[in-house]
C-alpha cells in the first residue's frame, strides 16, 4: 500500500465527506439488494433472500460510518484544537485488523477511538497528535499526526472525563 502525504489524506477525507459519495456507496449495495429481492420473489427463488439481506447489511454499515466521516471533515477547518497523546493498538484476527487510538487530551478526557487508516499503515506506538473538536461532540472528531490522520469509524468510548 502506498502511503499518502497529510495533504493527500486531508483531500481524500474531504472527498469522502461529500454527501453524494455516501449516497453512491450505499446505492452500490441497496440497488443490487432490491434487484435480488425482486428476482427472489418473482422467480420464487427464496434462497436469494439472504444475499439481499447481506447487501442491505453492508449498506447499513456504510450509513452508520458516514456521520463520523462528516464530523471529521468539519474538524479539518475547526479552530477548536489542542495537543494530545494517542496510543495506537492493533488487534489482528483471522479475518480482520482492528485499530484503536487511546487518546488523552489534557482537561478534555481520554477516549478509545476505533479507526481505519486511510493512506498510511499504523504501527503499535505512541503519537503526539493535534486533536480537532467540533461543537456538540465531546470527543475529538479528527486527530492529525505526522504519520497520518485518525478519525472515528464508530462512537468512541469514554475512558476518563476531564483528565
Amino acid at each position: 500500500m502506498k502511503t499518502a502525504t497529510l495533504d493527500e489524506q486531508l483531500e481524500n477525507l474531504r472527498n469522502m465527506g461529500k454527501s453524494w459519495v455516501g449516497l453512491a456507496a450505499q446505492g452500490v449495495f441497496v440497488i443490487p439488494a432490491l434487484i435480488v429481492f425482486y428476482k427472489a420473489l418473482t422467480l420464487r427463488e427464496y434462497g436469494l433472500i439472504p444475499i439481499g439481506i447481506g447487501l442491505l447489511f453492508f449498506a447499513l454499515i456504510i450509513h452508520q460510518g458516514m456521520p463520523h466521516v462528516r464530523r471529521a471533515v468539519r474538524g479539518i477547518d475547526s479552530n477548536d484544537r489542542c495537543r494530545g497523546i494517542a496510543n495506537i493498538t492493533i488487534e489482528e484476527t483471522s479475518e480482520n485488523i482492528y485499530y484503536t487510538a487511546d487518546v488523552t487530551v489534557y482537561r478534555r478526557g481520554r477516549w478509545a477511538i476505533p479507526f481505519r487508516p486511510q493512506g498510511w499503515i499504523p504501527e503499535a506506538m505512541e503519537l503526539s497528535v493535534e486533536c480537532r473538536f467540533i461543537r456538540g461532540v465531546d470527543w475529538p472528531v479528527l486527530l492529525i499526526a505526522e504519520v497520518g490522520l485518525i478519525h472515528p469509524t464508530g462512537t468512541p468510548k469514554v475512558m476518563i472525563l476531564n483528565t
